[in-house]
């Protein structure tokens, strides 16, 4: 962590300066080839489930509205029932 003094701010009050973390161009690079292969491995050898469309290349919630309305229709026509739950997890993570 490098301090860096915010424009135009005293140099005695430590709330001037903003920590700036500097990563090694070897910690950057080394990052990306880890978290590259992460992804193949989890893509490939089924580690996402199927319906799973959040930070995933070429998947969006669309992909999940569709294919809610397809099973809604589907039960429609089968005369069946569909129970769907939804979660809002904001801030879940957040502590208190």
């Amino acid at each position: 962590m490098i301090p860096i003094r915010k424009a135009g701010k005293v140099t005695t009050d430590p709330l001037s300066y903003r920590p700036i973390a500097l990563t090694s161009c070897f910690c950057k690079t080394f990052e990306r080839m880890i978290n590259t292969h992460l992804i193949y491995v989890l893509e490939k050898g089924k580690g996402f489930s199927p319906l799973q469309s959040g930070f995933r290349k070429g998947r969006s919630t669309l992909d999940n509205f569709v294919f809610l309305e397809s099973q809604i229709r589907h039960a429609f026509v089968r005369r069946n029932h569909l129970v769907s739950l939804f979660f809002d997890i904001e801030e879940a993570c957040d502590r208190t």
